[in-house]
């Protein structure tokens, strides 16, 4: 998975929270106090979908003298959900990195989230965004002593008001405490990402090739529904990775089971 330097996350992460310290937010962060307070405009409307299911869930346009964010409902539903709020604050973050403000002069930009975005100026976007929705000493305060598992993924996606995606990635950014996720497809596995102190490195599958069949993940994909494990399994850390030693050293899997086809398995030593 393409990433962005720490130099550059941390230089984001600031931008954000100079931006949130200007306001009186609580946890849930307002995209929309930002942009008039900002006196930018911004428009909700059904902007369509192409046949092929492409479109744009947020466009940036600078007309000659005013910059004007577009958020396409017919991708992002109602325009307070969490996909329009991400989407929103994506845009504002390329209106407020100094970069990405200066290309936007020379013509508009559409956006799309993409879990494999590999383009450099999305993923600024994308990082900005969870910094923006979810400033990192709250964040991290509300995980204070709390162990990891989907029910706080779950806990924190509804105290920000965003996805449960946009949680796991902003945990992983903050290295909150070790984590890997495993953003799987057809039992393919198709990206992945993990906090620098994860203590396993070397894999037993590899980018584009099939997850490792006795993992949590695996087993769904070769067994079905029958073996759609939700709770908190336990395994092995020779079912994911290759390690080396004698000792049957042990490590939590869970899965997050998406209605878009995807799974999302999440890895952490106790």
């Amino acid at each position: 998975m393409s990433d962005l330097s720490d130099h550059r996350k941390k230089k984001l992460n600031s931008l954000a929270g100079e931006i949130i310290d200007l306001f009186d937010f609580e946890k849930v962060v307002s995209p929309e106090i930002i942009a008039n307070e900002n006196n930018l405009s911004y428009y909700y409307d059904n902007y369509g979908i192409e046949k092929d299911g492409s479109g744009f869930e947020g466009l940036q346009v600078y007309d000659g003298q005013e910059f004007h964010t577009h958020i396409n409902l017919d991708l992002v539903g109602k325009k307070d959900s969490n996909k329009a709020r991400f989407a929103f604050a994506h845009e504002l973050g390329h209106y407020f990195i100094e970069e990405h403000h200066r290309e936007l002069k020379r013509g508009y930009h559409p956006s799309r989230f993409d879990p494999k975005e590999t383009n450099i100026i999305e993923l600024e976007a994308n990082y900005f965004a969870g910094a923006l929705l979810m400033p990192d000493i709250i964040f991290k305060n509300e995980c204070s002593a709390k162990k990891f598992s989907l029910d706080l993924v779950y806990e924190l996606s509804d105290t920000f008001h965003v996805s449960d995606l946009a949680t796991i990635l902003r945990y992983i950014g903050l290295q909150v405490r070790p984590l890997m996720m495993a953003y799987v497809r057809n039992g393919i596995l198709e990206w992945f990402n993990r906090t620098e102190d994860f203590p396993y490195k070397v894999f037993k599958s590899k980018v584009g090739k099939p997850v490792p069949g006795t993992s949590v993940v695996g087993e769904y994909f070769r067994l079905g529904d029958n073996a759609k494990y939700t709770d908190i399994e336990e395994i092995f850390v020779e079912d994911w990775f290759v390690a080396y030693g004698n000792e049957e050293r042990r490590l939590n899997e869970q899965c997050f089971y998406s209605d878009y086809g995807y799974v999302i398995s999440l890895i952490w030593p106790e």
